[in-house]
């Protein structure tokens, strides 16, 4: 099984285990790839790591630099434009987007999953 990037879920680690649990004994998953933004996995995934059934990616963004990481977590301003007169504007809002790196998430898992 292949996760969508996760984030702010450390207080839901009882829901992610009984999901991991539910897929291990009732559909037969013996494998699951978790990709994690944050970190705030870690602790409820630990278990299943030394088990060898979760491979687990903490701070994913991380991977590809910290600019990249740092757009997920605190957000970037994005450009808009300026009440139809035509010009653009830096918003002064930040926007996040935490889940901007699903596609490699999905790519690296099915590339690492292609001989299990």
């Amino acid at each position: 099984v292949c996760s969508q990037p996760m984030y702010n879920l450390g207080s839901r680690g009882d829901e992610l285990r009984q999901w991991i649990e539910y897929h291990r004994q009732e559909i037969r998953v013996d494998q699951f790839f978790l990709y994690d933004t944050d970190g705030s996995l870690a602790a409820a995934v630990a278990p299943y790591v030394e088990q060898g059934v979760v491979l687990y990616a903490s701070r994913w963004p991380r991977n590809f630099g910290m600019d990249f990481e740092a757009v997920h977590l605190s957000g970037a301003r994005t450009v808009k434009q300026a009440n139809g007169s035509g010009h653009r504007v830096l918003s002064s809002k930040l926007q996040r987007y935490p889940s901007a790196l699903s596609t490699q998430a999905e790519t690296h898992c099915l590339f690492r999953s292609r001989f299990v």
